[in-house]
């Protein structure tokens, strides 16, 4: 959605299940889970002096983009 390389819904810090970076919710009348994503500061758009990509993306910028979704 914004580029953030430091966000996961798969796995947390140290392959621990779910979330980096995000929270499931689920209210009482929900039949679906919502991912409300925080911590910006990865993202590019606060554009943090101390950010940088995830290295396993092998990004040069937290400001560079890189589509990781399904190919259609």
């Amino acid at each position: 959605m914004i580029g953030n390389t430091d966000f996961s819904t798969l796995t947390g810090p140290g392959g621990a299940n779910c979330c980096h970076n995000n929270r499931l919710f689920k209210g009482e009348q929900d039949r679906f889970l919502t991912s409300i994503p925080y911590d910006f500061d990865s993202t590019g758009l606060v554009n943090a002096l101390y950010a940088y990509p995830n290295p396993t993306i092998k990004l040069f910028s937290v400001r560079a983009r890189l589509y990781r979704g399904f190919c259609q």
